[in-house]
């Protein structure tokens, strides 16, 4: 019977492991992708909002060059098309990256869910590796996933709203370009508290 619940304790020790990692090799990748799209969010709204400025009254001594003014408005369009579909396509690579992290914690809480309907569960009262018990790394790792939740769904909803927003609206632009710049719902101190603890637990050999 020892063998038979280390060994079981031994593969929960390893989905953990495995879980844990992921989660926390997506935050990584996660912050590299957030700044990607924030540099193109940026590119998009400096297009935009040069649009605005390609008019006659402010053309200066191009004021009566017509076609010029029309075949510098035309490029800054397909400028402007090229970002935005860049930056639509940057979120999608977020989103994916953030199914990854969603999977991962589902995964580690679908593990808590089996081991808190066996029979003896008196190892979940017990740190898995160091000093976090299960529960506590579901708890922290559920914490992670709310905070990328929430900024993923803002980051979808600038990725639609950049691109389209009038050249004339240069104040809605300079707000949601801000708004993917500061990531409001990420509490980083603590991400990189809750990261570090986590990797610690994680970091041993499983004999």
């Amino acid at each position: 019977k020892k063998l038979s619940i280390h060994m079981r304790l031994r593969k929960q020790q390893t989905l953990v492991q495995q879980h844990v990692s992921c989660l926390l090799d997506c935050v990584a990748k996660f912050d590299a992708m957030t700044k990607k799209g924030r540099d193109l969010a940026q590119a998009t709204s400096n297009r935009v909002l040069k649009l605005s400025y390609i008019k006659r009254e402010n053309a200066g001594r191009l004021a009566f060059a017509t076609e010029i003014l029309e075949e510098v408005r035309k490029k800054l369009v397909e400028e402007v098309n090229t970002s935005a579909g860049q930056l639509k396509s940057a979120f999608s690579d977020i989103l994916r990256l953030f199914g990854r992290m969603r999977d991962a914690v589902a995964a580690l809480q679908y593990t808590l869910d089996i081991v808190v309907n066996e029979p003896d569960d008196s190892n979940l009262l017990e740190p898995v590796f160091r000093t976090l018990t299960f529960s506590t790394i579901v708890q922290y790792s559920n914490e992670i996933l709310e905070m990328y939740q929430q900024q993923v769904f803002l980051q979808g909803v600038l990725s639609e709203e950049i691109p389209v927003t009038s050249c004339e609206q240069s104040a809605e632009l300079t707000s949601y370009v801000t708004a993917w710049q500061m990531s409001p719902y990420i509490d980083f101190p603590r991400i990189q508290f809750l990261s570090e603890l986590l990797k610690f637990e994680i970091d041993m050999k499983i004999v």
